[in-house]
């Protein structure tokens, strides 16, 4: 019984997580076709997928060299910490950026998109 317990909460977690970042790359994509020209357009999707799988495997490597010293609960309350703490950074941050319509958004949030 528990194993059938574990096995339906791991793929209803799964469930729920790919229905929560669905979203997130259909607005990316849009968020790119608003701000870039079809010339930088590759090139930032690329540096980004890029650098997000960097940021994983560094975040695994971490995890791993912890999990020598530590035990996975701890690891995962060391892990959750940090990284809520990083995402609460982020979100104050760009609190009033979110949402915005591309006329909306300050010169200075997209003067880098300038190009010669």
């Amino acid at each position: 019984m528990p194993f059938v317990f574990i096995i339906t909460t791991l793929i209803l977690l799964y469930l729920v997580q790919y229905i929560v970042k669905g979203p997130f790359y259909i607005l990316i994509k849009r968020y790119l076709n608003n701000f870039t020209t079809h010339k930088i357009r590759n090139k930032i999707s690329s540096l980004y997928n890029l650098v997000e799988n960097l940021l994983r495997c560094m975040i695994a490597l971490i995890a791993s060299i912890l999990l020598r010293y530590i035990n996975t609960a701890n690891v995962f309350i060391i892990i959750g910490t940090v990284f809520t703490i990083i995402l609460s950074a982020l979100l104050i941050n760009m609190k009033d950026k979110v949402g915005l319509k591309p006329e909306e958004y300050t010169e200075k949030d997209i003067e880098f998109l300038k190009l010669k």
